[in-house]
């Protein structure tokens, strides 16, 4: 048993024991608070020579909600590569986990969202490093204490954005490659209403080789949303013979919230096969609003937080958490689960080759083996024969990677068991 004080009646009091309670949860730690710095190991207060490193003007700045210059005083403390003995390592820690460099004013991205470029992942180059864990580790360690490690596990999902697109897109790339039998077996599965991106049996298919139960986001909106966002080209009411084909095989359907202003509850309530978690549609969410918006409206776990235009650790942690509510001093109902490899972000954004991308995820997963729920996605549209037909090929490549290196993968009903507070 581990027991910690913090100084009573401050304003950081909870959040510190927020983060307490945190690592005790990840790394299966028993800890305990104590009101006596005596029968302390870890303490954190002003008043104690023993004391954690505080840094009372961050927290100062973060009562005053000046994002602005907490931002540029943490990229001074990272770039510089102060120690944790001189690093106020919870205000780090709960700064960075709760996104709260993106309650700044910045520039939103074409689609509103907040963009990589200028983010202290970016400036610092820490986008594909477990830094808060490296933080957490270093700290115990002056106290000859050493975290648990565990070897990283991998959550697999997919958006289904699209399930008739391959006759435009795929019929294109048959058109310019000169196989018009290609573009004809489209058009007769078009007449037989067997698009190839109703794939979704497929899919289980090679789940069920490699003994994978994955994740299921569905659209429940089509056509075009708000910021000129497209959302589905179906009707979920038209999908259920495979929203209970991945039911019956044990997987998970859960919400894609689309692009419109429709509330999660709304959105959830139009199929019965929805289980209340969810992933934004383009990722389109900001954490300082939405958050609170979803454990109001019962989604139970959020799977969104993400670059769309870079992988790695957006929030600079690589466990699930539960968001800060600050209203009521401790954490919400609501888990996120982080997202760090999406096989758009390798090519449409990183204008990558399929194996520079199959390289890029296997060395972002390598390198992050342990202490680390990793995050992959993997549209249906990727597993297509023709135009993205090379991405299906290194889909199968990264599984043999994680059957050949023991990863073994999770769900989100086993995520929710294992780090839900």
């Amino acid at each position: 048993m581990i027991h910690y004080f913090v100084e009573p009646n401050k304003y950081f009091t909870p959040i510190v024991d927020y983060i307490f309670r945190r690592i005790s949860k990840n790394y299966s730690l028993s800890i305990n608070k104590v009101y006596s710095e005596d029968k302390a190991l870890l303490i954190y207060s002003s008043q104690s020579i023993r004391s954690c490193k505080i840094d009372q003007n961050l927290w100062d700045l973060l009562e005053n909600r000046d994002y602005k210059k907490i931002n540029e005083e943490i990229n001074f403390q990272i770039g510089t590569k102060k120690t944790t003995d001189q690093i106020d390592v919870f205000f780090l820690s709960f700064y960075l986990i709760n996104c709260l460099q993106e309650f700044d004013d910045f520039n939103n991205d074409q689609f509103n969202r907040y963009p990589y470029s200028g983010s202290i992942q970016q400036k610092n180059s820490i986008i594909d490093e477990n830094y808060i864990d490296q933080l957490f580790r270093s700290l115990f360690s002056r106290f000859s204490i050493e975290l648990t490690s565990q070897k990283s596990s991998i959550f697999i999902s997919h958006d289904i954005d699209s399930i008739y697109g391959s006759f435009l897109q795929d019929g294109l790339w048959a058109m310019k490659k000169g196989r018009f039998d290609i573009l004809l077996k489209l058009i007769f599965n078009e007449v037989i209403r067997n698009p190839h991106w109703r794939n979704i049996d497929q899919i289980l298919k090679i789940h069920d080789e490699y003994s994978i139960k994955s994740t299921f986001f569905w659209l429940v909106n089509k056509g075009k949303g708000v910021d000129n966002v497209m959302n589905s080209d179906y009707q979920i009411a038209k999908q259920k013979d495979l929203l209970n084909k991945v039911k019956a095989n044990n997987s998970i359907n859960g919400l894609h919230k689309s692009a419109s202003n429709q509330s999660y509850r709304t959105e959830l309530d139009k199929s019965d096969f929805l289980l209340p978690y969810n992933r934004h549609h383009f990722l389109k969410f900001n954490p300082q609003t939405d958050w609170k918006k979803m454990e109001d409206d019962g989604i139970e776990i959020d799977c969104s937080l993400g670059f769309a235009e870079q992988y790695g650790f957006r929030n600079s942690y690589g466990l699930p958490f539960q968001p800060y509510n600050f209203n009521e001093k401790t954490e919400m109902n609501l888990l996120e689960v982080p997202l760090q490899m999406m096989d758009g972000t390798y090519q449409k954004y990183l204008k990558l080759t399929p194996q520079e991308s199959a390289d890029k995820i296997i060395q972002f997963m390598d390198k992050n083996k342990q202490n680390a729920v990793l995050s992959l996605l993997w549209h249906n549209t990727y597993f297509t024969q023709y135009k993205y037909g090379k991405f299906s090929k290194i889909y199968l490549n990264i599984l043999d990677h994680l059957k050949t290196n023991n990863f073994e993968t999770i769900n989100l009903h086993e995520i929710k068991k294992k780090y839900l507070i």
